[in-house]
């Protein structure tokens, strides 16, 4: 992971396929709601949702009233981002793979496995227009196909709270009250922000063959740029990589949000066993959303873009957004 001035990583957790449980966090007292009740402290807390992959990382200062609280948040993450953890096979709950769209309706992306193990997945769209869907490049021999994807309602503002709540899982402890109204506020799920205030960096990486990996990082600001977030949290699940100024909803008319663009390009590193090369996962340019509405709007993904050779049967997926905002001042 690089990171250039002038920001310095504060903290970074990563899990990945091969590794043990990760624990964080000291168990007696929930960072979130103060509870010190032991008989709440007994089912597992993930500090990142399991429905994105994550299989190791686990949080022993958060309760279980508060993981079951933030279960809809995270929920509603999953919903967001859907179908390119469909798409790159992304095991969640159950070491199950979710399936994006009705299996009875116009469009269905669905992931399984064939006789012989191996991963297949299925695609599957009813299009007005075929020739618009379906274009051949004769000079390349590739075929591009426009996938839709099942325009899937998910609310923004839980959604958000799912990653304000991951960041705060990561501040240590001895500066938690300095976050005393950002934990009061994620603790409400009917508490909202000013309109246009939380904004989502989302970009994405190996979209297709989805790498069992998710790294959580805290970003502080060292330099003096006053219009550039304090803390900027960051988590990668695979090919996905989703990034927030963590105390954007605490904006006020007094004290609005940082204006500054969320666009750090990320890069994520895999080692494997000995001898054998690491795999590299380079995260393109962020596109920024609003994620203020406690109204449900449709997943932002709206196409997968998937361009096959026919001949060497190799192929790409790339997911185009819904509509997106303005950009900002570039930190």
């Amino acid at each position: 992971m690089d990171v250039e001035q002038p920001y310095v990583i504060a903290r970074s957790i990563q899990g990945s396929v091969g590794q043990g449980l990760v624990q964080i966090g000291e168990r007696g007292r929930c960072r979130f709601c103060g509870n010190t009740d032991l008989k709440f402290f007994r089912k597992v807390a993930h500090t990142f949702p399991e429905a994105l992959g994550n299989k190791w990382i686990v949080s022993l200062d958060e309760c279980d009233l508060c993981n079951e609280a933030f279960s809809v948040y995270e929920d509603a993450l999953a919903k967001a981002v859907g179908s390119v953890l469909t798409i790159g096979g992304t095991l969640g709950k159950g070491n199950k793979v979710r399936q994006t769209g009705r299996s009875r309706g116009n469009t269905v992306i669905s992931h399984g496995r064939n006789e012989n193990g191996k991963r297949r997945l299925t695609l599957q769209a009813v299009v007005a227009d075929f020739k618009d869907a379906f274009t051949l490049d004769a000079a390349t021999n590739l075929l591009h196909w426009k996938m839709p994807v099942p325009a899937a309602p998910f609310s923004p503002l839980l959604a958000y709270k799912a990653l304000v709540k991951m960041g705060l899982s990561l501040v240590p402890t001895e500066r938690l009250g300095e976050y005393s109204a950002l934990l009061d506020w994620v603790r409400r799920p009917l508490a909202a922000a000013p309109e246009d205030s939380l904004r989502v960096g989302l970009s994405f990486g190996a979209v297709g063959n989805s790498p069992q990996l998710v790294v959580g990082t805290l970003l502080r600001r060292i330099a003096n740029i006053p219009e550039a977030p304090e803390t900027i949290f960051i988590y990668c699940a695979g090919s996905v990589c989703i990034q927030i100024d963590l105390a954007a909803a605490l904006a006020t008319a007094e004290r609005p949000a940082s204006a500054a663009r969320l666009n750090f390009q990320w890069i994520n590193e895999l080692c494997g066993a000995p001898q054998r090369p690491a795999t590299i996962i380079r995260y393109g340019a962020p596109i920024e959303l609003d994620w203020s509405s406690a109204t449900q709007i449709p997943t932002p993904i709206e196409t997968l873009k998937i361009t096959f050779n026919p001949t060497t049967l190799m192929g790409s997926i790339m997911p185009i957004l819904r509509t997106g905002q303005p950009p900002r001042k570039e930190i």
